[in-house]
């Protein structure tokens, strides 16, 4: 073969790879690579109004594809999105009434039925396996992702009692779901008994550990410690508390009051760690209804429990990231804001607007050159922001868009 010939043998097949024209390697090992190189990947948003998964741009946000449920109308629950990198799919929760299944590549999502309304997901450490929570049945499914076949079901309790406070978190009974680092056991929460539950791999109950209120989520350390975001109660009965735990046996190291405003309401939500894993840094909700709400964000040492700050910051705060070692934004659910703070004294540095919003969504993702990526679910759009204002935004992506394949 000619020279001239080779070279425009080998455009043409890169440019064919680039766009997608021909089939590309098995997307279904999970030692595939999570993008083409220099390609970052496309972000999921979903509807809960509509049961769409809309995929954007991660660079421009401009919408690639949407795709449609097989029936018409709402989901039937909050539609959390987790990405798959090695295998290019996101998992998304209450798609098409089940667990659905969105390759990034266009092909045919797939819809597992896990018999009732989902909530959180998260991923096996060696990328094998989907744990999955139901709302309200205190159940872990355990989903096998290269069969795409659920493995086992485990009941952590009686979803029929009577949760022990009438306000636990969200009126769900389980939230989010961890896998413990070494990948042997997935910890959770049974808030209707106020514990927290470690399932093993081989769907066995391993540890539990009662608490003093619900927990929305863990921040896993390490150590060999998870840090248990307890709520709180509403009423003020219980304050919110980092409490810390060892694995697997769950034995209480400590635990760390988080204290609010006078009359603020509790209801812990989110939290996120320094880079050295030092300090975590977390936000009170409180109710996302009515008139008082929670604005307190603390940042202690986890280690010895030692509260370095708390401030009063946005309405209804719920997420934290560190954009850098020297600063935190933070996310309020019903506020235009995003308040800027300075990590050590917890001072506000800078305020971030969303124009136009009451409601930002349940995601906050970090991204290059400062800014950060939120919902804005009053006008159902995902929005890039940075220190001088919005980057650029999506087009419109429904209504109730609050979910989002970004960090919870």
């Amino acid at each position: 073969m000619k020279h001239h010939q080779l070279l425009q043998l080998l455009c043409s097949t890169t440019l064919s790879l680039l766009l997608g024209c021909t089939k590309g390697p098995d997307m279904t090992s999970p030692s595939a690579p999570s993008s083409p190189v220099g390609m970052p990947s496309p972000i999921a948003v979903t509807s809960v109004a509509t049961g769409r998964v809309m995929l954007l741009d991660r660079d421009k946000l401009d919408l690639i594809r949407t795709v449609e449920p097989e029936k018409p109308g709402a989901a039937p629950g909050p539609m959390l999105v987790v990405e798959d990198k090695a295998r290019r799919v996101f998992y998304v929760g209450n798609f098409n009434g089940g667990l659905g299944r969105i390759p990034i590549n266009g092909d045919t999502p797939k819809t597992l039925d896990l018999g009732t309304m989902l909530i959180g997901m998260a991923i096996s450490p060696d990328g094998r396996w989907l744990a999955v929570n139901g709302a309200r049945d205190l159940t872990l499914r355990l989903v096998d992702l290269e069969s795409w076949k659920l493995l086992s079901s485990v009941r952590f309790g009686n979803p029929d009692d009577p949760p022990l406070h009438s306000y636990m978190t969200h009126g769900l009974a389980s939230t989010h779901p961890v896998w413990l680092p070494d990948g042997s056991g997935v910890l959770t929460e049974d808030n209707i008994h106020e514990a927290v539950v470690l399932i093993g791999r081989d769907g066995k109950e391993k540890a539990r550990r009662r608490l003093r209120s619900a927990t929305h989520t863990f921040l896993m350390t390490t150590t060999g410690h998870a840090l248990a975001l307890a709520e709180g109660i509403v009423d003020g009965s219980e304050p919110p508390r980092v409490v810390v735990l060892e694995l697997p046996s769950l034995k209480m190291v400590r635990e760390i009051v988080v204290p609010l405003a006078p009359d603020e309401p509790a209801k812990l939500h989110h939290g996120s760690f320094s880079s050295d894993g030092e300090i975590a840094v977390v936000a009170n909700m409180g109710p996302m209804h009515g008139e008082k709400f929670g604005t307190t964000v603390a940042a202690l040492r986890w280690r010895t429990g030692e509260l370095l700050w708390r401030v009063p910051t946005v309405r209804n705060a719920g997420h934290v990231r560190f954009l850098d070692k020297d600063r935190i934004v933070v996310l309020g659910h019903r506020d235009p804001e995003l308040a800027v703070l300075d990590v050590q004294t917890g001072k506000r540095l800078e305020t971030w607007k969303v124009s136009g919003t009451n409601s930002l969504g349940h995601s906050l993702g970090e991204e290059a050159r400062g800014t950060v990526l939120v919902i804005d679910s009053t006008a159902g759009r995902l929005v890039r922001l940075g220190s001088d204002g919005i980057k650029n935004q999506s087009p419109h992506l429904g209504q109730e868009v609050s979910e989002a394949s970004l960090p919870e």
